[in-house]
């Protein structure tokens, strides 16, 4: 992959399904998200390190950008509108900045309307920085396959990610990143498989 040319892997780590983990970032460095076996989403959230209220928003990024589509190039934008990331490759273009995470008083199990909690996960994944829901909640949604239709209703089709499809990050401030691997549920278009996250500088 042409982005990540002439750069060297630090960190590498595999994420099972229904877990997360955190990620210091520092500016400059490149973050690598893989769905190996395809169909699978990655929950992303992520802060400045200097400043964890600085949190990355995906309202903000909606707004700078004008779009509710996440585009090759596009940058990520804090909630005081401070870029944090910028999306430098990209072998899907389809991904979702409409979609919060779980609701956080839910079990760590799924309810009964199907649904999965990952904010359990991304909160443990960033105990030794102590993060708030704050932080959590308004994630990133890589690999997810979110539709509106003439009413307004959301739609979450399958995704349309292939085996070993990626997305790659470039940070624009030294962050703390926190990626999670949604659980797969019949009818929901995602697959129970691992990620493979890696940090290059």
């Amino acid at each position: 992959m042409q982005a990540l040319h002439d750069r060297v892997a630090i960190v590498s780590r595999m994420i099972a399904p229904g877990e997360a983990a955190s990620f210091r970032v520092d500016k400059d460095q490149l973050l690598q998200i893989v769905t190996v076996d395809g169909r699978q989403v990655a929950e992303v959230v992520a802060f400045r390190l200097a400043e964890q209220a600085e949190r990355l928003s995906t309202a903000a990024t909606r707004t700078r950008n004008k779009s509710i589509m996440l585009e090759l190039n596009k940058k990520l934008y804090s909630t005081r509108f401070t870029p944090l990331l910028e999306l430098i490759a990209d072998s899907v273009g389809r991904h979702d900045l409409l979609l919060a995470s779980s609701d956080p008083v839910k079990p760590t199990t799924f309810d009964q309307d199907g649904d999965e909690t990952m904010t359990h996960a991304l909160a443990q994944a960033l105990t030794e920085y102590g993060a708030g829901l704050d932080v959590i909640l308004e994630p990133i949604n890589f690999f997810a396959n979110v539709s509106i239709k003439s009413k307004g209703e959301l739609s979450v089709d399958e995704s349309l990610a292939e085996p070993n499809d990626s997305v790659v990050l470039k940070a624009l401030e030294d962050l703390v990143i926190a990626v999670g691997a949604r659980q797969g549920l019949a009818g929901s278009g995602i697959t129970a498989s691992s990620l493979l996250v890696r940090v290059f500088r």
